[in-house]
């Protein structure tokens, strides 16, 4: 049988620094991965609500959700760890799309990239 806890404010242990629950919530990421596009076949390292990570081209994967989002506008933030000028994530409900982009060149680039989106799940 599973156990439910329910709360409305969470504490410090000292009584002190209280958050609602709605933020604890709302605030959340819903889904986060780590995408290592440098090597021949896209790799997956981690995630969270993120199934697979697919290879479409040059600097640009696309990530399956385990669960969707229920809409298309929730908040999506990338980071890369190789020098470069920038990256594109668009947040469809069901798959990730990100393109990083070398903005000098212009081109895409193959990269290792961090993400993660917040919003609702569907």
């Amino acid at each position: 049988m599973a156990s439910e806890l329910r709360v409305n404010t969470l504490k410090d242990a000292s009584g002190n620094n209280s958050v609602g629950m709605s933020y604890v919530a709302n605030g959340s990421a819903k889904a986060w991965a780590r995408v290592d596009g440098t090597i021949a076949t896209a790799r997956l390292d981690s995630s969270l609500n993120v199934s697979s990570a697919t290879d479409t081209s040059t600097g640009t994967y696309t990530l399956n959700l385990t669960n969707a989002f229920s809409a298309i506008l929730d908040i999506a933030t990338a980071v890369q760890s190789v020098d470069a000028d920038g990256f594109e994530w668009a947040l469809p409900a069901s798959s990730s799309s990100i393109q990083y982009r070398n903005y000098t060149a212009p081109s895409f680039v193959d990269a290792v990239i961090e993400g993660v989106s917040h919003g609702d799940l569907a």
